[in-house]
């Protein structure tokens, strides 16, 4: 329903435009949003898939907390092997695999994600 403005004696009726684009205008839009590539790799992995865990700091091994890291705890009479590790000081990260996570960014597929598709 097109609605009437009255500006002195003029009547103004507004239109809309339906703006087609070909198929090369479209093709030259996408290049220009994603620098050429129809799925460009993800900026925050550099297209790896895979980022540093934040974690162990890449290392895939956490400072036991108990022990703070020496593997054993002092009891005032003694010192115990920690229970928390074994004695080792450090544990597995469960975060992470050798020191790497998926990409929350891309979900792991290395590729960026386009809005609003």
């Amino acid at each position: 329903m097109r609605k009437l403005f009255l500006l002195g004696m003029l009547v103004v009726v507004p239109f809309v435009f339906a703006v087609q684009y070909s198929g090369t205008d479209v093709e030259e839009m996408q290049k220009e949003r994603c620098g050429g590539y129809s799925n460009p790799p993800c900026k925050c992995c550099d297209g790896k898939g895979r980022t540093e865990c934040t974690m162990c700091d890449g290392t895939g091994w956490r400072i036991c907390s108990f022990c703070g890291g020496e593997g054993t705890i002092d009891r005032g009479n003694g010192k115990e092997t920690c229970a928390n590790c074994n004695g080792k000081g450090q544990f597995k990260c469960g975060y992470c695999k050798k020191g790497e996570r998926i990409c929350t960014c891309c979900n792991g597929t290395g590729k960026q994600r386009h809005v609003g598709r």
